[in-house]
């Protein structure tokens, strides 16, 4: 027998616990797997639907951009003569942002091989941090571009729309 008042001595569990426990455990374990493979479920549907590891064509590129576009114009009731404005920006944007995805592409191959290596040589990978800062800044820099000569085309009143409907949108 043991003592009740004794808390450092080993208790029997009884049956009801032991079932108890069991129990607990395999629902949690249950919990965990449907969770887990919920996850995988929806990375796998997310990136089969939104294809990040595959580059975009030129072609892919421009529609995409087009489609964001109309979205936006069609909220502002823009002109036909806004809208050809903003379809030439847009063909002058597509071209550039499907090379500047190749040298991604090159960025990323560089930081792969450098990882690989016997030894990382930390010097070898700030070249590709500082390149891939480079790369996001020249990005960066290009679609400000775009966006600042597209609201050359909309009335400050089609832009104040725009910023609104956009506030609003990501207040969600």
């Amino acid at each position: 027998m043991y003592d009740i008042d004794d808390w450092s001595a080993e208790r029997p569990i009884g049956r009801r616990r032991r079932l108890f426990r069991g129990v607990a455990v395999f629902a949690s374990m249950l919990l965990v797997s449907g969770f887990l493979a919920g996850c995988a479920r929806h990375a796998k549907d997310h990136h089969a639907r939104y294809r990040h590891h595959r580059e975009l064509s030129q072609d892919e590129i421009r529609e995409r951009l087009g489609r964001g576009a109309t979205r936006a114009l069609d909220k502002v009731n823009a002109t036909g003569e806004q809208r050809a404005r903003i379809d030439a920006i847009l063909d002058g944007l597509a071209p550039d942002l499907a090379k500047l995805q190749g040298e991604r592409r090159a960025i990323r191959d560089r930081f792969v091989k450098a990882l690989e290596a016997d030894k990382v040589d930390p010097g070898e990978v700030a070249q590709v941090r500082a390149a891939a800062n480079d790369l996001v800044d020249r990005v960066s820099a290009r679609i400000m571009d775009a966006v600042v000569k597209g609201s050359e085309v909309l009335t400050p009143e089609q832009r104040r729309e725009l910023v609104a409907k956009w506030r609003e949108h990501h207040k969600k």
